[in-house]
C-alpha cells in the first residue's frame, strides 16, 4: 500500500527541549504509521537520533547565527538545495514555525504546489525581537518587519494549526486569511505527577528539605523575562532565609549571568528528565513576555504545583486567577514578590490550588486527543 510522503520541517530538535520538540516527540511516532515521514532539522550535534521511525535529515548549522541560544542553519547553497529537494519530493509539508527551515519549506511548498500545514507554536514577531537586547524603538521597527514576512508566509499555507482559539481572531485582524484549525497540545499526566514526598524530592536533587523552592523550567532567553523573577527572589531573600531558586534549563553565558551571586539558587542546565525538578518545587513561576500554550506551565500544573504566571498567550484560558493559579503583570517584580510571599507562608493554600491545577490538566489536556486530531487533519490532504 502506498504511503504518502510527509515532510516535517522544524528549526528546533532534540537535544533541545522546548514546546516544539515535545510536540514532535509526542506526535511523530504515530504519524509514521500512516506516512513515510522525513524530518528536516538543524544538526545541533554530530549524532542526533530520529524520532520514532521517521527519517532524519540534518542541516549544517552556524556558530555565529543564533536566536534564543539556538544555532541557525548555515545560509549555504547546499542547505538550500536540500530543503528544495525534500519539499519537491514530498506529498505534504508540515512546518513548525518560521525560522529559516520553516520559512523556506513554506516558500518551496507553495512553489511546487504542495499542501503546506503550519503549526503556530509561537508569535514569531514577538519572540524574535525579545531575544535581542536592543532599544524598544528598534524592537518596534524590527517587529513590524518580521510580522509582515510572517503574515505573508502564513497566507501561503493550506492550513494553520493553532494552539488556542483566540489566536485565530488575532491573526485574522492582522490580515491572515488562510484556513485555521485549533489543535490543543497535551500533557503526559501519568509521567508528570506530584511527588509522594516533597521533602524527599528536594533531597534527591540536593536541596535542603526544609527550604521552600521557587522554580522555573524552560529556555533561558530574553523573552522569558527571568530578570523579573530574580529581582523578586532577591528582595524576598532579605526576609525569607529558607527559600531556594531552581532554574531548570540552559542558555547562553550572558543569560546565565543575571543569576550571578544569588544565594541558594541552582541552574541545572539541560536535563532530559525534568520531572524530578518539578516535583522538588513548591511554586512554579512563568514570567514570560510571550507564549502560546506554554507546555512548561501545563507540566508544572500536572505535577500539582501552584503556578504564578503572566497573562500571555493561551495561559489565561486554562488558569483561573486565585482558583487554580495566579497572575501578575509583565515585568512587575514587586507584584510577583507579593504573590510569592503569600504562597510561601500558606502551605494549605498552595496544596489546594495545586490539586485544582492538576485536575484542570487531567480533564482538558491529552496527547492522545492531539494525535488523533492531527491524523484526521492530515487525512484531508
Amino acid at each position: 500500500m502506498y504511503k504518502k510522503k510527509l515532510l516535517v520541517a522544524t528549526d528546533t530538535y532534540p537535544p533541545k527541549i522546548d514546546g516544539v520538540t515535545r510536540f514532535l516527540k509526542k506526535t511523530i511516532p504515530s504519524l509514521t504509521e500512516e506516512y513515510e515521514t522525513t524530518i528536516i532539522a538543524p544538526g545541533f550535534r554530530e549524532e542526533q537520533e530520529p524520532i520514532g521511525k521517521a527519517r532524519l535529515v540534518c542541516l549544517k548549522t552556524s556558530e555565529k547565527l543564533k536566536m534564543a541560544g539556538y544555532s541557525s542553519i548555515r545560509p549555504s547553497l547546499k542547505n538550500l538545495k536540500k530543503i528544495k529537494m525534500l519539499v519537491k519530493g514530498s506529498d505534504i509539508i508540515f512546518t513548525q514555525d518560521l525560522a529559516a527551515i520553516g520559512a523556506l519549506s513554506i516558500y518551496y511548498g507553495k512553489k511546487y504546489k504542495k499542501p503546506v500545514i503550519t503549526y503556530v507554536h509561537q508569535i514569531t514577531w514577538e519572540q524574535a525581537v525579545d531575544v535581542f537586547s536592543i532599544p524598544n524603538s528598534i524592537k518596534n521597527i524590527l517587529s513590524k518587519f518580521i510580522r509582515k514576512i510572517v503574515l505573508h508566509l502564513y497566507n501561503k499555507c493550506s492550513l494553520l494549526l493553532l494552539p488556542y482559539k483566540k489566536l485565530a481572531s488575532e491573526l485574522v485582524a492582522k490580515g491572515v486569511y488562510s484556513p485555521m484549525k485549533v489543535l490543543h497540545l497535551g500533557v503526559d499526566t501519568e509521567r508528570f505527577i506530584p511527588p509522594e514526598n516533597k521533602e524527599k524530592a528536594k533531597e534527591n536533587i540536593n536541596i535542603p528539605p526544609d527550604y521552600k523552592v521557587i522554580g522555573y523550567c524552560g529556555r533561558l532567553s530574553n523573552e522569558k523575562n527571568l530578570e523579573t523573577l530574580t529581582e523578586a527572589y532577591k528582595e524576598m531573600k532579605k526576609t525569607y532565609k529558607k527559600i531556594f531558586l531552581l532554574i531548570v534549563g540552559s542558555g547562553t553565558e550572558a543569560e546565565k549571568s543575571i543569576f550571578k551571586d544569588i544565594p541558594h539558587m541552582k541552574i541545572t542546565g539541560f536535563r532530559k528528565d525534568v520531572v524530578p525538578y518539578y516535583q522538588a518545587m513548591d511554586i512554579f513561576v512563568m514570567p514570560s513576555l510571550t507564549e502560546t500554550t506554554s507546555l512548561a506551565t501545563l507540566e508544572a500544573m500536572s505535577c500539582s504545583l501552584t503556578v504564578v504566571a503572566t497573562k500571555v498567550g493561551y495561559i489565561p484560558d486554562y488558569i483561573q486567577d486565585r482558583v487554580n493559579g495566579f497572575f501578575f503583570p509583565k515585568r512587575n517584580s514587586f507584584a510577583l514578590r507579593k504573590k510569592l510571599e503569600v504562597l510561601i507562608k500558606n502551605n494549605l493554600q498552595r496544596q489546594e490550588i495545586g490539586k485544582l491545577a492538576r485536575n484542570t490538566i487531567i480533564k482538558r489536556f491529552s496527547w492522545e486527543k492531539t494525535r488523533q486530531s492531527l491524523k484526521k487533519t492530515l487525512e484531508r490532504f
